[in-house]
């Protein structure tokens, strides 16, 4: 467990702290959200999870939560990818589905349609096309919002990254 400390950096002067959390590959899987300490002296603060929730469910001026953090789910995989994202809050916890959610393909013309090849001239004022890019030469990152899983109408996005 490490921590931020920011010391009289809340509007009331008192300390403003970040709790971070590694599990054991190092990798932050709760994003927890930060809070005004009662102290305002800069120091490590004990308890900090503890502390953190308390303030999230009981002080004034802040909307209350049982879930003050975010969560990141990961793929299986030596790249450990996110694959999904919730923010804090009830409303957009995991169980509550209401989650970005991420995706890695590879082009498919079929899917994504001709995706054109486009180049710049070598005197750099125009640019043209003559080409478009054959099924996996690209890769696709594919986002979809917390809207996605709840039978509204979510965003997708998709990012094309070449390999080069």
């Amino acid at each position: 467990m490490e921590q931020s400390v920011l010391e009289y950096y809340s509007p009331n002067r008192k300390d403003f702290v970040q709790p971070y959390c590694f599990d054991p590959f190092g990798i932050v899987r709760r994003t927890y959200s930060p809070y005004a300490s009662s102290e305002s002296n800069g120091s490590y603060k004990n308890q900090v999870i503890q502390a953190q929730q308390e303030f999230y469910l009981s002080a004034s001026l802040v909307a209350h939560t049982q879930y003050p953090y975010g969560e990141t789910e990961f793929e299986s995989s030596p790249l450990m990818k996110g694959v999904e994202f919730s923010a804090p809050g009830y409303t957009w916890n995991m169980a509550q589905n209401n989650t970005v959610k991420s995706e890695y393909l590879f082009n498919k013309q079929s899917s994504d349609g001709y995706i054109r090849i486009w180049y710049i001239s070598q005197d750099k004022n125009s640019c043209y096309s003559n080409d478009s890019y054959q099924d996996n030469q690209l890769t696709v990152t594919v986002l979809r919002d917390e809207n996605s899983g709840t039978g509204t109408s979510g965003s997708t996005t998709k990012f094309f990254s070449d390999f080069t």
